[in-house]
């Protein structure tokens, strides 16, 4: 599973890694923290005014706490301002808000974000669905090829086994699968030579992405 965050620093910043801190707690998922220990970073800092420059960059101590289940992290680091004076850096992840029709999102974040919310799966890209019924497929052993999102064939994914060529078709609808979709699945698995076929549609993914075995070639809705 995996979540995408992005950077902040914020008047908040202080407070989150002073709970981080005390009870090393994820603020997210309420799991234990990890303290990656005391990690080191160079930086280089403008000079104040009437004081030489130096072209040398400060080696400074970070902190870093790390929650190993969702990802979320804090960091805090001591400096010295032009002052003099010791302050405190700190900063700490925000979850992005996921978006189902983003292209650029990694898979694993789409799949995590399909089990928590399934009826978004009528939102995403027909194309990404492809990429997600292939990857769970994945996870059960098979190989999996996904097709040209255009001039497909008639199959989106094709999955290769020790067992024959097993080929996918995806749909984003909520419909029950027609006689007639039947029937052309049927006509694209003879014609690429699969030994079985599938419809994956409105997915509750893991468990209605159901594959075919048999003698012959035949075709099964899955919903």
């Amino acid at each position: 599973m995996s979540y995408l965050y992005e950077a902040l620093n914020s008047v908040n910043a202080k407070a989150v890694t002073g709970w981080v801190e005390r009870f090393s707690t994820c603020l997210f998922c309420s799991r234990p923290m990890r303290n990656l220990g005391e990690l080191t970073r160079k930086m280089r800092y403008s000079a104040a005014p009437g004081t030489p420059s130096s072209q040398d960059a400060d080696e400074e101590e970070v902190t870093v706490w790390r929650c190993p289940y969702c990802g979320w992290w804090a960091a805090k680091s001591p400096y010295l301002n032009t002052g003099g004076h010791i302050m405190m850096e700190v900063g700490y992840g925000a979850l992005r808000t996921f978006d189902p029709v983003d292209l650029a999102a990694p898979i694993e974040a789409s799949r995590a974000h399909l089990m928590l919310r399934p009826e978004d799966a009528l939102k995403l890209h027909p194309k990404r669905l492809e990429d997600i019924v292939g990857s769970i497929f994945g996870d059960f052993g098979y190989r999996p090829r996904v097709t040209a999102y255009r001039a497909d064939g008639g199959i989106d994914v094709y999955l290769d086994s020790d067992q024959g060529l097993v080929g996918i078709q995806v749909k984003r609808t909520k419909n029950p699968i027609e006689i007639e979709q039947v029937n052309s699945l049927t006509g694209a698995l003879l014609v690429n030579d699969c030994t079985s076929g599938v419809f994956c549609h409105h997915l509750a993914l893991p468990a209605r992405c159901e594959a075919c075995s048999g003698q012959s070639t035949r075709a099964r809705a899955s919903d």
